[in-house]
């Protein structure tokens, strides 16, 4: 496991097309990380487009695996719900406040880098 994870919301638009636009970079919280490992977890799509990392800081484009050339997963809010940021973690605890406001099936891709 890596020391930065980055959610990505995953759309579809009518061209059937998966990206996401937005993305959350969370703290540092190897509680919550380690909760992570061990709900389900599936590939994204191979054509799905988002916000990676590279040597100048972000791009946008298709992504299927991190920057370590693990396959890129994504978890159903439901799931990712059951687990706990650590009290201490703020941001995290913000991000997963915003996530209980979405429909439990969305899809959020897990950037791990």
């Amino acid at each position: 496991m890596s020391l930065l994870l980055r959610l990505l919301p995953i759309e579809q638009n009518d061209e059937a097309l998966t990206f996401s636009g937005n993305f959350f970079n969370c703290d540092k919280d190897y509680f919550l990380f380690e909760q992570l490992e061990q709900i389900p977890k599936s590939p994204v799509p191979p054509d799905f487009e988002s916000f990676f990392d590279n040597e100048n800081g972000y791009d946008y484009g298709v992504i299927n695996k991190t920057p370590y050339g693990e396959e890129l997963t994504y978890a159903l809010i439901k799931d990712l719900l059951k687990c706990n940021p650590h009290a201490e973690a703020k941001t995290n605890q913000a991000i997963w406040a915003y996530l209980k406001q979405l429909p439990p099936q969305t899809k959020i891709a897990l950037y791990w880098h």
